[in-house]
């Protein structure tokens, strides 16, 4: 991804994922399970267990709206970094 600004695509995958949560979406398949995205969130699983969650989740009713705010992602993300 070309950008100008340092960290620019970090921001816009947190977006990403902000806004898939907040619209109950089930999965996001990166393709590659690497430190950077392990950051964020990420985990692998299984062939078997991701084609279980793809077929349940072609399942369910979603609507992509794109109804967030830079206050509401903010909060998405940190639940997302959270530990206790």
């Amino acid at each position: 991804m070309f950008n100008k600004i340092t960290n620019t695509s970090k921001l816009c995958l947190l977006f990403l994922i902000s806004i898939l949560i907040k619209n109950n979406f089930e999965l996001l398949d990166s393709q590659f399970y690497n430190p950077h995205l392990i950051q964020f969130g990420a985990f692998e699983i299984s062939d078997d267990e991701y084609q279980s969650r793809l077929k349940k989740s072609l399942t369910k009713k979603c609507v992509f709206i794109n109804n967030i705010n830079y206050s509401d992602s903010i909060s998405i993300l940190q639940s997302l970094t959270q530990t206790s």
